[in-house]
């Protein structure tokens, strides 16, 4: 598991932009161009074979031919009438959201808009992919380089929803955009970039309260932060999560577990099965789920597509809930409910028992140490109550109940491209109305 999720990066085919545009004064944009696109296709080739984006891989060369790239293609497209179209444009991707099967298939798409579409969903990725190698790296200044360049790829998304050419695709019959590229799915992708950008607060908190190679005593402070404070970010980050999957078409059933035995009072309720399963001591209170069920729910998504997807945003659901019921717990603490205290640790271990994070993963070691910090603190004030409070313990679906709402902390960064050519032409008034306009000539 990863901080955010990337696919696997897109791939393209050969794509001569010379031989299908021209222009009398501006061919050297269209030559520069073609040059720039050559050099993209061989890093993502190149990184695909290499592993770049593995935790302990290197994007970067990826992410310097798309930045090479992207303010010629940006010019073309943004002055689009000082160039002649002599061919229709069919520029061919892999997408990276595909199911597995569909891999090794490109995709043929029409038209300079989709072109364009990718090369900045591919720059998104990437950035996102970065994000997470920095997580991965040992160094103290890793959160803050991945907070940054995560919020910058939910900037290109958020400038990709809005831009021209991602409003001619919109117009298009639906059955002729893949989902990867459909106007849920960014909009999926920009919630889910925001959840990340949250949760690397919470991570970096809980690292900094890591004290001396062990877990923090039950009085620890959250790296400077409030208990509240912390807790609302987290509520926030599940629910960017609970949206992408709604938007992704993942149904409710799947998403929320509703029993006879335990009703819903918040749509924010969603908690994994164990919560329901167990009491503090450790007895059962309701018939399992099987780890079987669930994963085949999530395999079993409509279009046989996103699966991968939906299936890391209900473990990143499980590990925000998780820092729920953690902050939860410390605030029930500091304000001497140590009854309360003792059922939200509780709950929280029960939320992240099964998230098994692979060694390799840039999370590995944040989240082996949530999981010590949870043990400690539950020890902790379990004790206190059996000693001196003697204060009943809620289960984890009535302290669910008590969820605040959540408190959006880090803000959208506004990203938008460079451009190699600025003619200071408005093309505002004169969007074209399909894809295939200017496509040719």
């Amino acid at each position: 598991m990863s901080i955010s999720y990337t696919g696997q990066l897109p791939t393209t085919s050969p794509l001569s932009l010379t031989q299908l545009i021209t222009s009398d004064r501006y061919q050297q944009v269209i030559e520069n161009a073609d040059a720039a696109r050559a050099r993209v296709r061989e890093q993502l080739k190149h990184a695909k074979k290499t592993g770049a984006t593995e935790a302990n891989g290197d994007i970067m060369p990826v992410i310097k031919a798309l930045e090479e790239y992207m303010p010629h293609i940006t010019s073309i497209v943004d002055n689009e009438g000082v160039f002649r179209f002599t061919s229709q444009i069919i520029t061919c991707w892999r997408l990276p959201f595909q199911s597995q099967s569909s891999m090794a298939n490109k995709t043929p798409l029409h038209g300079l808009s989709f072109e364009y579409i990718m090369v900045l969903f591919t720059y998104a990725l990437a950035l996102a992919t970065l994000a997470n190698q920095y997580v991965a790296r040992d160094k103290e200044d890793r959160w803050k380089h991945a907070s940054a360049y995560i919020s910058k790829a939910r900037g290109v998304v958020d400038y990709l929803r809005q831009c021209r050419s991602f409003q001619i695709i919109c117009n298009e019959p639906p059955a002729s955009v893949p989902r990867d590229l459909s106007s849920a799915t960014m909009s999926a992708l920009s919630h889910m970039l925001c959840g990340a950008s949250h949760m690397l607060i919470l991570y970096k908190c809980d690292a900094e309260t890591y004290l001396d190679g062990g877990a923090p005593s039950a009085g620890a402070n959250s790296g400077g932060f409030s208990s509240s404070l912390l807790l609302r970010t987290a509520i926030f980050a599940r629910d960017q999560f609970e949206t992408a999957s709604a938007l992704l078409g993942e149904p409710v059933s799947k998403r929320k577990l509703v029993t006879s035995l335990v009703k819903e009072k918040s749509s924010k309720f969603s908690l994994s099965k164990k919560l329901h399963l167990r009491k503090d001591d450790g007895s059962p209170s309701l018939a399992p789920v099987s780890s079987f069920e669930s994963n085949r729910d999530l395999s079993s998504t409509s279009s046989g597509t996103l699966d991968s997807l939906l299936s890391w945003l209900s473990r990143a659901r499980g590990v925000a809930e998780g820092f729920v019921f953690k902050h939860m717990a410390i605030q029930a603490y500091e304000n001497n409910q140590i009854g309360k205290a003792v059922g939200a640790a509780y709950a929280a271990i029960l939320q992240l028992e099964d998230v098994k994070i692979p060694q390799k993963s840039a999370l590995y070691i944040p989240v082996t140490h949530l999981k010590e910090t949870l043990n400690r603190h539950h020890a902790d004030y379990k004790a206190d109550n059996d000693r001196l409070s003697f204060e009943p313990v809620p289960s984890p679906s009535e302290l669910a109940q008590e969820w605040p709402s959540g408190r959006q902390v880090i803000s959208a960064q506004k990203w938008t491209p460079q451009t190699s050519l600025d003619l200071g032409e408005d093309t505002s008034s004169s969007a074209p109305k399909y894809s295939g306009q200017g496509s040719y000539y």
